[in-house]
């Protein structure tokens, strides 16, 4: 279960309105780090977006940097992380919708602590323009296949990052 305690506002001041003025903004999405404990919300959530079940990969990524582990306070969408060569590869990132992609998106690069790299699908929408905005440029073209089928495998609309292309 999780903490209220350790969540913290994607934005500063998120949710305040103003004395004698209701906010008609809903607040930015809020999230917390993720643990051990989350495992198997996360690869429930993870498996609608991707298609398969995959949480021994999920449970892998976690261990390998898991103070990059981070998951929305309502537990509608998560991002994972881990090391590289030359960069950390900041992903898979699933969400609900798009507020909570750029809020996890934002997080995990507020938080690496030095390059980074994000495999982002087509459908990645305003985490494209998140990446970007970041500095983020382009490198190489990411393209899912499958044979014998013409409608993609899960739901490729929660899927705001990969965790690389030889992992998915």
């Amino acid at each position: 279960m999780l903490r209220s305690a350790s969540c913290r506002s994607s934005g500063c001041g998120a949710g305040a309105a103003r004395i004698g003025r209701p906010s008609r903004r809903p607040a930015p999405p809020t999230w917390c780090s993720a643990g051990p404990e989350n495992l198997d919300r996360i690869a429930a959530i993870d498996a609608l977006a991707f298609g398969a079940p995959r949480g021994r990969l999920l449970a892998g990524l976690m261990t390998r940097a898991p103070g990059h582990a981070l998951m929305l306070a309502d537990g509608s969408g998560f991002v994972l992380a881990r090391p590289g060569r030359a960069a950390l590869q900041i992903g898979p990132l699933v969400a609900a919708d798009q507020a909570g992609a750029a809020a996890l998106l934002r997080t995990a690069l507020a938080r690496a602590p030095g390059p980074v790299i994000v495999d982002l699908p087509e459908s990645a929408g305003d985490a494209a323009a998140i990446a970007a905005a970041a500095g983020l440029v382009q490198e190489r073209p990411y393209l899912r296949m499958a044979l014998g089928r013409r409608e993609p495998f899960g739901d490729p609309g929660r899927l705001f990052a990969i965790a690389g292309p030889e992992l998915g």
